[in-house]
Parts: structure tokens; sequence; C-alpha cells
């Protein structure tokens, strides 16, 4: 029996390329549903937080309260 082996073409992720994919992205859970790869890889070389400077973040103010986006 003979099984066909798809392509599998390894991305090499670097910093520039991470933080320009990540640029695209308003929040970072559109870049994580969007680009995992480069998410995964930018929390791998520790620079997450400086790829998600300019994102909006959600900001809880509490139980009784409504949280904004900032």
């Amino acid at each position: 029996m003979t099984y066909i082996i798809g392509k599998k073409r390894p991305r090499k992720w670097d910093v520039k390329a991470i933080l320009a994919d990540a640029k695209k992205y308003n929040t970072r859970s559109e870049w994580l549903k969007n680009s995992a790869g480069a998410y995964y890889a930018a929390s791998k070389y520790k620079i997450r937080e400086r790829a998600c400077a300019h994102m909006l973040t959600y900001v809880h103010k509490g139980p009784d309260q409504l949280g904004d986006w900032t």
C-alpha cells in the first residue's frame, strides 16, 4: 500500500517576519486565529509583547461594570 505524503513546507519565522505579520492584526486573538505559527514563534523568541504593542487590549473594570477597549 502506498501513501501520498503532502508537501510540507517548513516556515522559519525570524523576528522581522513575526513583527511584520503581527502588524496585519488589531487584536491578539485575531492574530492567533489567523496566523498561529507566527504567534507561537513570537512566544518562543520572547517578543510577543513587542509584537502586540500596537494591538487593542480589553480592560476589565470589575464584576459590575463593562470593560473598555484601549
